[in-house]
């Protein structure tokens, strides 16, 4: 089924309030016995999964309300969409039916959309698989890395090897080098979420790649990404970027 255009004369942006997008993780990861899980790049285009409220007059709500049954078959097909927080143009559809609520005045719609990317590019996905190998990417320079105290946890890396016996456990280093899994999150204006999109996109290939990140010390650490990112709105106007990383070691 061909995309449909969205209906003109309805608002296409969802609220800051209850918005989040949590795009597709891309990779697959191999769990070993110590150390950070090995990671594959399993395809080159992210799908998202947005969700908010569109709040609608009531002329609004009735054309839009038209649009689904008809045009769209009750829900069921594809249209052509921008996502809120970036404006990005993208083939969406409606991951369940809109929920509506009733103001004195407005037609709130809570919508769960999947929004699907274009196909990428054969020289685009040859450019991905080849940063499997490629050195590590350095964090983007434009985007700060000021981890937020709401949300931050770390957890060391168990590095010892137990075991199974019923007696006694014996125990064993697998490596001198530490490590940690850190939660972290971001508050970043619009053009600095854009940057880092941007950037995972392409030099940390979806999260496949080692990352030097720097450290609120000094310095820098090796890392990886365990796992991609979810937005929400932050204060003010930012947005709150979230996510895992495994920190390896002092680089």
């Amino acid at each position: 089924m061909i995309p449909v255009d969205w209906p003109a004369g309805v608002p296409m942006k969802l609220q800051r309030t209850a918005y989040s997008r949590d795009p597709q993780d891309l990779v697959r990861r191999m769990t070993v016995d110590a150390g950070p899980p090995l990671r594959f790049l399993i395809d080159g285009a992210a799908g998202q999964r947005v969700r908010g409220v569109l709040s609608l007059t009531p002329a609004e709500a009735g054309v839009f309300e038209l649009w689904r049954r008809e045009t769209l078959d009750r829900g069921m097909g594809r249209f052509n969409w921008s996502i809120t927080d970036n404006g990005r143009p993208v083939i969406a559809r409606f991951a369940a039916q809109p929920k509506l609520s009733l103001t004195p005045s407005r037609w709130r719609y809570q919508l769960d959309i999947d929004c699907a990317p274009p196909d990428p590019a054969p020289a685009g996905l040859a450019a991905l698989a080849a940063l499997e190998d490629a050195a590590p990417a350095a964090w983007p320079a434009a985007v700060p890395f000021r981890p937020q105290r709401t949300g931050f946890a770390s957890e060391p890396f168990d590095q010892v090897i137990r075991s199974p016996d019923n007696a006694l456990q014996r125990q064993a280093l697998s490596s001198r080098a530490e490590g940690a899994s850190t939660d972290i999150e971001l508050n970043l204006t619009a053009q600095q979420l854009a940057d880092l999109e941007t950037w995972f996109e392409t030099d940390a290939g979806f999260g496949v790649c080692d990352v030097v990140f720097p450290d609120l010390a000094g310095g820098t650490h090796l890392g990886s990404f365990d796992g991609t990112y979810k937005i929400r709105p932050a204060r003010s106007a930012l947005w709150a970027v979230s996510f895992r990383i495994y920190l390896e070691a002092i680089a």
